[in-house]
């Protein structure tokens, strides 16, 4: 008696349930090392699982992940958060398919879809969009934007940039201000040089928000809001007396 053997092309699923996704979700928890991502890679898996499990006959393809950035998208968060909710689903369905437990194609499908669109904050000759790509992870806590910075950072000059941002609205223009330097923001404010219609290196600003107006006053901390001023402090010179340089000067070309 002859016997047959044939070939089993095991079957990857296009769904998965809550035990598929915890085992994925451990995978890429154990895969990094800084504390900080994995509780921010943690909390979005969280978040997307959750959501996930909550639609019935949903498979786990590009087209859920499309879907997931409109919901985000739809609840007005910032666009770096958007991309780092989106990074942990791409890692999630990775890891997914690494142990087997989704089709390769579907996982590489979820990992081309496009994140939300970040218009760049241009400081010097670096931006922040540079940074997230270069230099470490970029995180969101409580509003809050952190930098984990792979390289040394020294901020000095104009070298370096702050450890942690905050996102300041003012009318139609965004802001990404360091959160020591709120008083900075007030001052520049108080003395006319913010809001500016050129772009500049003082303040991290959304590129073509120079262009946009602005209405009342920026949504600074307290009591940080409590310095600005109704309007704009504005001096003229009313006369110009012989300085010290001009009589130093008169003295050595005499000399």
């Amino acid at each position: 008696m002859k016997w047959k053997l044939r070939n089993r092309q095991t079957r990857q699923k296009t769904k998965l349930g809550p035990p598929d996704l915890e085992h994925a979700k451990v995978a890429v928890i154990v895969s990094l090392r800084s504390f900080e991502s994995q509780r921010s890679y943690r909390h979005s898996i969280d978040e997307f699982v959750a959501w996930y499990c909550s639609v019935p006959r949903l498979s786990f393809n590009k087209t859920v992940a499309i879907r997931y950035r409109l919901l985000l998208e739809d609840r007005h968060l910032a666009a770096g958060t958007i991309n780092v909710r989106l990074a942990a689903v791409r890692r999630l369905a990775y890891e997914a398919a690494e142990s087997g437990l989704l089709s390769p194609d579907l996982a590489a499908g979820i990992r081309r879809v496009k994140g939300a669109k970040k218009l760049g904050c241009r400081l010097g000759n670096g931006c922040v969009g540079l940074y997230d790509l270069n230099y470490g992870d970029v995180l969101e806590n409580d509003g809050r934007i952190r930098l984990v910075f792979k390289y040394p950072n020294d901020r000095k000059g104009f070298q370096g940039i702050a450890p942690e941002l905050v996102p300041i609205v003012w009318g139609d223009r965004h802001y990404l201000i360091p959160a020591d330097e709120f008083l900075r923001l007030a001052n520049a404010i108080n003395a006319g040089f913010e809001p500016s219609k050129t772009r500049s290196a003082r303040f991290l600003l959304r590129e073509g928000d120079e262009l946009k107006r602005v209405q009342g006053q920026p949504n600074l901390p307290s009591p940080y809001s409590e310095y600005l001023l109704k309007q704009p402090i504005k001096a003229e010179i009313s006369s110009i007396k012989n300085s010290r340089l001009q009589d130093d000067l008169i003295r050595i070309r005499r000399g």
